[in-house]
């Protein structure tokens, strides 16, 4: 359970910058031009990621020049974050040639993350039901294999035993 944990917040983590990372790309001829449109072209991709709740860009300034999603934009790092707060964030830097030219934010919501956790711990807790009902049929019927001949022999000292000697 501890490791199942552990890989949901690496994968989320890993998720949350490689978003940050193709976003920053995706973002360097908007910011090096000052295109206001293409930023917000650029940040309107992310609706195809649901699980992005938050996006932000800024210049090398740190002023902000778009952002994407629910509230207000990102800044800085959250206050909490892995799955226990619901939320990861990462930040990218946006580069033209060797020179920063700004930097984006994601915030990842990790809800479906806690999803598919839900339905692995549903899972381990349904098999080793089963498993435990298969065990305590198989113990059920072995024993009555073992016990079989004993009752038998059991049954037969008692009969002789009813019966009268001659």
């Amino acid at each position: 359970v501890g490791s199942g944990l552990w890989l949901q917040q690496n994968n989320a983590r890993e998720e949350t910058t490689e978003v940050a990372r193709t976003l920053s790309f995706a973002l360097q001829a908007p910011v090096d031009f000052g295109d206001e449109k293409g930023i917000t072209d650029a940040l309107a991709l992310l609706r195809a990621r649901p699980h992005v709740e938050a996006a932000a860009v800024y210049d090398r300034h740190g002023a902000p020049l778009g952002s994407y999603g629910s509230g207000t934009a990102p800044i800085g790092r959250l206050a909490t974050e892995g799955l226990l707060a619901g939320r990861l964030q990462a930040a990218a830097v946006i580069r033209s040639d060797a020179d920063i030219i700004g930097s984006v934010v994601v915030v990842n919501r990790l809800s479906r993350m806690w999803q598919a956790l839900g339905l692995a711990m549903l899972a381990i807790v349904l098999a080793s039901l089963a498993g435990l009902a298969f065990s305590v049929l198989l113990a059920q019927r072995i024993a009555r294999t073992i016990t079989r001949p004993i009752d038998v022999l059991a049954d037969v000292v008692e009969a002789a035993g009813d019966t009268p000697v001659i």
